[in-house]
């Protein structure tokens, strides 16, 4: 996701009037019980589900990335990544 493409997730209130409108018979602890796990589920869905755009990753493959992972399946050779550089750093350590 790009800084100029942020996805806006809905507020506890938003998900708590929605759900109240829907669901009239729930207390207000119950509404507000849901109200927080449905946020929790966007903001998860957002950082672990699969990229819609090629040219955007997710918080997973992005990690991935900076460990030498591409998410096509082929490694990084282009520069150190994360697990280059603690092999490295253990070859080092090794070497002493």
């Amino acid at each position: 996701m790009n800084a100029n493409d942020e996805k806006r997730f809905l507020s506890i209130k938003e998900y708590c009037s929605t759900l109240k409108r829907d669901y009239p018979a729930l207390s207000d602890y119950q509404l507000l019980k849901l109200a927080i796990q449905m946020q929790r589920n966007d903001i998860l869905k957002a950082g672990l589900n699969v990229r819609e755009n090629k040219d955007d990753l997710t918080a997973l493959e992005a990690i991935d990335v900076q460990l030498g992972i591409y998410p096509d399946g082929r490694e990084a050779d282009d520069g150190p990544t994360v697990l280059s550089e603690i092999q490295r750093i253990a070859d080092c350590l090794e070497n002493k």
